[in-house]
């Protein structure tokens, strides 16, 4: 089914059955990099850069609670062979899923919160103009779903905002609605059926975009899995497929100037 709003593409997809795995066998090569934060910590993050494209956009991405770079490893491939660079960064809020460390997490005696991982956020854009990017695009999944916009909203040279499973987590109660409605940039929202009742308001925040042939799209999959890990057929074999699919149109529209 799919519902058109002012500016806004409703999309909802029903999921059944197993599919083929694809993009979760193998990744391509990363290399380590690693930036200081505001408070004198150091953050670790991998850089995906296999394309050959000159140019390249950025996709910046960051994990849930309990999570690292890792979460995003089996989708790379896509996302460089279509274009991209990727950026995964491990936050100081993470832990081992996956079977992988955290080496950004790993610094701290005990879980420092989901604010204070957003210091490592705005390294990690730091970073990316320092390497003069000039078209960043966020992903954030759970808990960081909810900080990309709090970045993009510090930002300006963000131009999209993807979001996996975006709440008011913790001590961002009452913030994430103020956070979505001060971005600019188009936005890209995806959850669960089960976590419709609690997203969709909060995506009525977001603001139309100011950019010619662009649309905000809020995308729900039924049943669907909690954040951007959805995407990968070891989390989510029922819906992961479909979940690729449409991040992987919206970040080719936006590569493409939203032709």
């Amino acid at each position: 089914m799919k519902t058109e709003l002012l500016f806004a593409a409703v999309l909802t997809f029903g999921c059944g059955g197993r599919h083929a795995a694809s993009g979760s066998d193998s990744f391509p090569p990363s290399k380590q990099v690693q930036f200081s934060t505001a408070d004198g910590k150091t953050v670790f993050a991998e850089l995906y850069s296999a394309t050959t494209e000159k140019n390249a956009p950025l996709l910046m991405l960051f994990h849930q609670a309990g999570s690292n770079a890792k979460e995003y490893a089996p989708l790379t491939s896509e996302w460089t062979k279509n274009g991209f660079k990727c950026l995964a960064v491990n936050l100081r809020s993470g832990g081992d899923m996956w079977d992988a460390d955290n080496p950004t997490a790993d610094q701290y005696r005990r879980d420092p919160g989901y604010l204070a991982a957003y210091q490592d956020m705005e390294a990690a854009m730091n970073w990316a103009l320092r390497q003069r990017f000039d078209r960043i695009a966020v992903v954030g999944s759970s808990y960081s779903a909810s900080l990309v916009f709090h970045l993009a909203d510090q930002f300006t040279q963000i131009s999209l905002v993807a979001a996996f499973s975006p709440g008011e987590y913790g001590e961002m109660k009452g913030s994430v609605g103020a956070w979505m409605s001060a971005v600019r940039c188009p936005v890209f929202v995806a959850c669960a059926a089960s976590e419709e009742a609690d997203v969709r308001p909060l995506f009525k925040n977001v603001r139309e975009p100011d950019i010619p042939g662009a649309s905000n799209v809020f995308v729900l999959f039924d049943p669907g899995a909690h954040g951007a890990s959805a995407m990968r057929d070891d989390k989510d074999p029922q819906c992961a497929k479909q979940y690729r699919e449409a991040f992987l149109r919206t970040i080719l529209r936006w590569k493409n100037a939203w032709k």
